[in-house]
C-alpha cells in the first residue's frame, strides 16, 4: 500500500510485506487514552453492539451472546453486566473498553496509557489482565508515563524512551543489570520507573560531552 499523508510518501509495509488495510485493521485493535462509552448502555447493551459492529453477521446471535458472556467472564464484569456503563467506576470503564476490542478476538492490542486516572490497585488490575491477555498468545503493547512498582513488575519487555531516542530496550529484570554496568544502581525498595529515566538522561548527557 502506497500512501501519502502530511507532505510524506511511502510504502506501509507489516513484516516485510505491504500492509492489506482491510485485514490489518481487524488484526489489530487500538484502545484510546480516554474511554467514551454511552453512559445509559448497560455493559451487555454495549458489548452486544461492538460485536454487531465488529462481526456482523459473521455468528448467530447465540453465537455472539456466548462469546460476549465468556469475554466478561474473563474479565470480571459478568456481574456487572445489567449496569449502565455511566455507573461504573473507572477500572470497570476500562475493562469495559478492553472487552469490547476484545470481541473479533484481534491478536494485536495497543493500548494509550491504559492506567491514566487509576489508582495503584485498580492500575495493577487492569495490567494484570492485560497480561493475562498476553499469555494467550496476543501481542499487547501499551504506553504508560511513571508506572507504580507493582504495575512495572507486570511487564514483560520494556521500551523506554526519552526526548525521542530508545535508551533501553530488553526485560524488566535486565533493567537494574543495565544500570549497574553504567554506573548509576538503583537503590534498594526504589521503584525502577522512577529512576530509569532521569538518571539515564544525566548520565547519557555527562557521556556526550
Amino acid at each position: 500500500m502506497y500512501c501519502s499523508t502530511f507532505g510524506y510518501n511511502g510504502e506501509v509495509t507489516v513484516n516485510g510485506r505491504p500492509r492489506d488495510m482491510k485485514a490489518f485493521k481487524s488484526n489489530v485493535a487500538f484502545i484510546t487514552q480516554d474511554t467514551s462509552l454511552q453512559p445509559y448502555l448497560t455493559v451487555k447493551e454495549a458489548m452486544h453492539f461492538a460485536a454487531n459492529l465488529k462481526i456482523g453477521t459473521q455468528l448467530k446471535h447465540c453465537s455472539k451472546r456466548e462469546r460476549i458472556n465468556k469475554i466478561l467472564e474473563a474479565i470480571g464484569m459478568y456481574e456487572n453486566r445489567n449496569t449502565r456503563t455511566g455507573q461504573l467506576s473507572g477500572g470497570q470503564k476500562k475493562r469495559l473498553a478492553i472487552a469490547m476490542e476484545l470481541v473479533n478476538n484481534p491478536p494485536v492490542l495497543i493500548l494509550d496509557e491504559p492506567t491514566s486516572g487509576l489508582d495503584s490497585s485498580t492500575s495493577k488490575q487492569c495490567i494484570s489482565l492485560l497480561k493475562k491477555l498476553a499469555s494467550e498468545g496476543r501481542t499487547v503493547i501499551c504506553t504508560i508515563h511513571q508506572p507504580s512498582a507493582l504495575t512495572f513488575k507486570l511487564f514483560d519487555h520494556l521500551y523506554a524512551i526519552a526526548d525521542g531516542n530508545c535508551i533501553y530496550s530488553g526485560g524488566i529484570d535486565n533493567l537494574l543489570v543495565f544500570l549497574d554496568d553504567l554506573s548509576i544502581p538503583c537503590p534498594e525498595f526504589f521503584n525502577p520507573a522512577d529512576y530509569c529515566k532521569p538518571s539515564l538522561d544525566e548520565k547519557l548527557l555527562s557521556i556526550s560531552f
